[in-house]
């Protein structure tokens, strides 16, 4: 069994059902943006195997150091599986440290009640404390003495 930062590899599908399968992933290491969704785990990067040359077999550490000059740090993560939403039957396995979630997507997921509550309390400013702050930038501005104001 091996872990997904702390995740048992029994939870993979609910986490990737629940929470990852909506967003959209990149590859950190090209220069044509090319968005995809992720379609599960795979083993380890360094137990991971591709096909080369219609027979031999070799893991991904080494595809990426002999074919890309790419030494991966973290061999004992598990590969992630992409594919394009246009082609669903073409699959690519990538070292997770190769790949980015997309910035600025939406979070599709209603808060929980904690959540809703943590958000509440951080955003709550009493009356007074709401007076004093409005107070406090309108005498830093100086707008009484502003010309344009009058």
């Amino acid at each position: 069994m091996f872990y997904v930062v702390g995740i048992p590899s029994k939870a993979h599908p609910l986490l990737i059902r629940k929470i990852l399968k909506s967003l959209w992933f990149v590859i950190a290491s090209t220069e044509k943006a090319r968005r995809y969704r992720l379609k599960s785990f795979g083993r380890p990067a360094n137990e991971h195997k591709y096909t080369k040359n219609e027979s031999e077999q070799i893991t991904v550490v080494d595809y990426f150091r002999d074919t890309w000059n790419y030494r991966l740090c973290y061999t004992h993560l598990p590969v992630v599986e992409l594919y394009d939403p246009d082609d669903k039957n073409q699959s690519y396995f990538l070292p997770m440290e190769l790949v980015n979630v997309d910035e600025g997507q939406p979070n599709l997921q209603p808060l929980t009640s904690e959540q809703h509550a943590k958000a509440t309390n951080k955003t709550v400013v009493h009356p007074d404390e709401c007076y004093k702050m409005i107070r406090r930038v309108a005498d830093e501005r100086r707008f009484k003495q502003d010309p344009y104001l009058e």
